[in-house]
């Protein structure tokens, strides 16, 4: 009977190990309206301290454990995005076709001053 309570009890640890430590990966392509890759475009997961950038062909990919997660998109010149995806082991794929955005910028004005020197 204690053999038994035994097994059960490191069938029950080995279990709860391995969900603790189930993780997924969420993947795919950035691109832009033209269906070009955008590279170096920023992907994070909100609140996890977890991003990474896409390579040279828009790809990334983000190892996340099990849960919900809202992943961010950023590139200069284009809207932010965002995304929900649920891991839950596996791969999640996530491909983003980003807007370009109507930002205006500012008038700034760069000037040097000038030294007069007397002798």
């Amino acid at each position: 009977m204690k053999q038994i309570n035994k097994l059960a009890l490191v069938a029950i640890m080995l279990l709860c190990g391995a969900s603790a430590w189930a993780q997924g990966t969420v993947q795919g392509t950035v691109t832009d309206s033209n269906g070009d890759a955008l590279v170096g475009a920023s992907v994070g997961a909100a609140g996890t301290g977890k991003s990474t950038s896409t390579d040279v062909n828009g790809k990334y990919s983000l190892s996340l454990p099990n849960g919900n997660y809202v992943i961010n998109f950023v590139y200069t010149g284009f809207t932010a995005a965002t995304k929900s995806v649920t891991v839950s082991g596996g791969t999640v794929m996530l491909d983003l076709t980003m807007q370009t955005s109507d930002m205006t910028l500012e008038e700034m004005v760069i000037s040097t001053g000038s030294r007069n020197t007397q002798r």
